[in-house]
């Protein structure tokens, strides 16, 4: 799903959040409806990839539609919207399993998308900005140029190669141009390395050291009732000036990696129940700042790109933190140095969270001693 963020985005810039948030439910809904009657797993495979897709097209333009309307308390609402994944976290587990007791596997799929499509009425409510607007008749306007000959006046479309299209959708120049943007997308990898292979692996870890099933399941639910608070309550430290985004970002990554590197020698539910609910406070802080951060590295035009890109890095991460810390387990049996691996690349990217400041301050410095605009890489 996060993989497939960049082309939201894309569409999101192009058509605008409305019609691609529309068209995101409806493919994640028709995926899980045609799940449901499935006869192969690799036809179940190939709808849970559709459901993937439509939710990847939603979830960038869900995000970067708030930046278009608030500004002053960006950081609270944006944290109100994004509670919701806690909310869910915390709900939809146990309903999904009521469901399938009392529906069976193929009631419950088809449930699921008629739930799913309310994504349809959600984007219908997204009102096109002034942003939106501008965006598309500079876009519409960059393609064409007038000209007069012999008194007539006439408009004569400018050709782009595709590949410069596609560039310019995605935003990739970004990545070439904005040293401090391309720092924070190492860190972007980083924490889907480490956040959702532990996230994933948490339970498996509980049970593998001899905490009964039912018990560690309760361990999802400390998390996501834990990533709610967070979610709710970081807006007011960001708006009230007590810290930045960046900052905030860097405490909890840090924090989050340090719970990684304590998972293994937690031997008793109670100090993992403990440190799981530290785990899902700063991480649900975390996921909420990932559509703020990159608002204060580029453009308020080039926000959706980047978080796009963002969310892209992010998905790269999780497949080899799952490859990684899955190998790490068969080599060793238990999962002792997976989550020592997460956790370490989780405090690499908060280092990383403390160079990104210098860089800023190296690139102001060089645009003032040119005085001319952003060079290269900032």
């Amino acid at each position: 799903m996060l993989m497939i963020c960049p082309m939201g985005s894309a569409i999101s810039r192009y058509y605008g959040c409305r019609p691609t948030v529309i068209g995101g439910g409806i493919t994640a809904a028709v995926g899980l409806a045609a799940a449901s009657q499935v006869r192969a797993l690799w036809h179940l495979y190939t709808c849970m990839a559709l459901v993937g897709i439509g939710m990847g097209i939603c979830l960038v333009p869900s995000m970067v539609i708030i930046q278009y309307y608030f500004d002053k308390q960006l950081a609270r609402v944006n944290g109100i919207a994004m509670s919701g994944v806690g909310v869910g976290m915390f709900t939809l587990s146990p309903l999904l399993h009521l469901l399938c007791e009392h529906f069976g596997w193929k009631g419950a799929l088809l449930i699921s998308a008629s739930i799913i499509s309310n994504l349809c009425l959600c984007g219908a409510l997204f009102r096109p900005s002034q942003l939106e607007k501008e965006y598309q008749s500079r876009r519409k306007d960059s393609k064409e140029v007038k000209a007069d000959v012999d008194g007539y006046e006439f408009t004569q479309e400018i050709p782009r190669t595709n590949t410069a299209a596609i560039s310019d959708l995605l935003q990739c120049d970004l990545i070439c141009n904005n040293g401090p943007f391309a720092c924070f997308l190492v860190v972007s990898l980083l924490f889907g390395f480490g956040y959702y292979s532990a996230f994933l692996f948490l339970v498996a870890h509980a049970i593998d050291i001899g905490i009964t099933e039912m018990t560690a399941s309760f361990l999802l639910s400390i998390a996501g009732l834990c990533s709610l608070t967070g979610r709710l309550s970081h807006g007011f430290l960001i708006d009230l000036g007590f810290l930045s985004a960046a900052n905030l970002y860097t405490i909890s990554i840090c924090m989050c990696g340090f719970c990684c590197l304590v998972y293994p020698l937690s031997n008793y539910y109670v100090t993992l129940a403990i440190f799981t609910a530290i785990f899902g406070f700063f991480s649900g802080i975390m996921n909420s700042l990932v559509p703020i951060v990159p608002k204060e590295l580029v453009d308020d035009n080039r926000v959706s790109g980047a978080v796009g890109l963002v969310c892209f890095m992010e998905g790269v991460g999780t497949l080899l933190g799952v490859y990684i810390m899955g190998a790490l387990y068969d080599a060793t049996g238990n999962y002792t140095y997976s989550f020592y691996s997460a956790g370490f690349a989780l405090c690499l990217g908060a280092i990383l969270m403390l160079v990104e400041p210098c860089m800023r301050r190296l690139c102001a410095k060089i645009k003032s001693l040119h005085h001319q605009e952003q060079p290269a890489w900032c």
